[in-house]
């Protein structure tokens, strides 16, 4: 994990959302256990993005 960050949700008092920066790919297995088990303690699960890791020598011709 790279950072997490808490905001109000405006709906309720004491009531948060959690933002998680995690290093990796949705589609790596880790991700995808980390994933299932996030969800087994959350009212909601989003994930705003994610993004395949630049690997220069991929892109050199």
């Amino acid at each position: 994990m790279l950072k997490i960050e808490s905001r109000p949700t405006r709906h309720q008092n004491w009531s948060y959302y959690f933002f998680l920066d995690i290093e990796g790919h949705q589609q790596e297995q880790r991700l995808v256990e980390t994933i299932k088990e996030i969800r087994k303690y959350s009212l909601l699960l989003k994930i705003l993005g994610s993004y395949p890791v630049f690997v220069k020598e991929d892109y050199e011709a």
